[in-house]
């Protein structure tokens, strides 16, 4: 299923003025139908290079291929698997009769639709969730803004269990989706030239998740991959500043270094929403660039970290409440535990572990420490450590950019 957000249409629709409808249908709500990839993007764009060198409008070329402007649209931007046969209108409406620029669109197109690595567990991971992965593996440079929960790719296995299997689905499901979520991470964190950059806020280090024990872990973790090369992990103190752009919520940001326009994924209880307008990500990049600016430093994030760690393994001896389920820094760069097959960004949902880019829906959620006995005041006692170095960090953040989060039910499980 997919839905329009508001105020938006799709060329050919009735509308008029089909470039800017299309251009305006750039932000999709996905939940059951297929999310675009990476792969599909960048044949997309070519193809949508082709047209334009040519003048065309999206309603003309559908005219001649017959077919629905919505249609063109949708593989234009990735939505759409490729059939040969439209390809080869297209190749003809846009004159390529080069045989070695025809065999390398043909060529493309093919990749496009073989099946990708996780494939096996399309059965078990939605449409959105894929989507999601299939960016974090052609992406150079992920940003993530965690308000809720913990992004994927970030949480340790036990982390990461502990989302999935108070989650949706039976156990076989929920195994799936773990295996998927492991595969995830260590793919990330064996590809060379990747960069993960995280603003994680106080809130989503608060919300308790399986055990004292497991978030102990969890701290540890993040102090790990805080150290890793290509990893940046800075929290955000909740709080301390009144004019912050937290509404941005649990958000993803994908950059591909120009071989396709970036992305912006927000994830909600059953759905995803992927923005792929170029005004609306540079928007929610530049609120996360604040973000971050105004984030502790890394030295005083660790230090914060540690702090948590220790009162979490407090709580559990004086709790009675350990029992950890895998460990802290088990896993490369990620988390991604894949909750029942929500793929969203913030996590607030059943089992969600996100990647998160989009924004929408975040800003309530920098303010959801909620939830464990004995964390309530966690924020204030917490807060003392590390404030200091704070300042330099405003004008760096545009510098690698801001990270993307994904929060509820799927993405911060995965």
């Amino acid at each position: 299923m997919v839905r329009q957000t508001t105020g938006t249409a799709e060329p050919g629709d009735g509308g008029g003025g089909g470039e800017r409808q299309g251009h305006r249908s750039a932000v999709r709500y996905l939940r059951n139908e297929i999310g675009p990839s990476a792969p599909r993007m960048l044949l997309g764009r070519t193809l949508r290079a082709r047209r334009l060198e040519h003048g065309l409008k999206l309603e003309d070329v559908a005219r001649h291929m017959g077919c629905s402007g919505s249609k063109l649209s949708r593989i234009e931007r990735g939505h759409h698997l490729f059939k040969e046969k439209d390809l080869l209108r297209l190749l003809f409406v846009y004159g390529v009769e080069e045989a070695r620029e025809r065999d390398r669109l043909l060529r493309l197109a093919e990749l496009a639709n073989q099946p990708t690595w996780w494939d096996r567990w399309s059965t078990v991971a939605p449409p959105y969730l894929q989507a999601v992965v299939s960016f974090e593996d052609m992406a150079t440079r992920v940003k993530a803004n965690d308000c809720v929960l913990l992004y994927g790719l970030l949480q340790t296995p036990a982390y990461a269990e502990a989302l999935v299997r108070r989650g949706p689905g039976g156990g076989g499901a929920q195994d799936a989706l773990l295996r998927l979520g492991r595969a995830r991470r260590e793919r990330f964190a064996a590809a060379p030239g990747k960069n993960l950059i995280c603003v994680v806020h106080e809130s989503a280090l608060l919300n308790p998740v399986g055990s004292p024990e497991i978030m102990a872990g969890q701290m540890e973790h993040l102090i790990t991959l805080s150290r890793r090369r290509g990893h940046q992990v800075r929290v955000a103190e909740q709080g301390r500043h009144y004019d912050l752009p937290v509404e941005l919520g649990s958000t993803l940001l994908f950059d591909f270094e120009g071989r396709v326009p970036k992305v912006a994924y927000a994830e909600n209880l059953d759905g995803g929403l992927f923005i792929q307008e170029e005004e609306m990500v540079d928007h929610r990049e530049r609120a996360f660039d604040r973000l971050r600016a105004h984030a502790l430093e890394p030295e005083a994030s660790r230090s914060l970290l540690h702090e948590l760690a220790e009162r979490y393994r407090a709580d559990g001896r004086s709790t009675g409440r350990g029992g950890a389920v895998g460990t802290a820094g088990a896993e490369g760069a990620g988390g991604s535990a894949d909750t029942a097959g929500t793929a969203s960004v913030e996590g607030t949902a059943s089992a969600s572990d996100a990647t998160g880019a989009g924004g929408a829906a975040g800003s309530e959620g920098t303010d959801c420490t909620a939830g464990a006995e004995g964390t309530g005041d966690w924020s204030g006692a917490t807060r003392a450590a590390g404030t200091d170095g704070q300042a330099s960090a405003a004008g760096s953040a545009s510098a690698d950019g801001s990270k993307g989060t994904d929060c509820a039910t799927g993405l911060r499980s995965h």
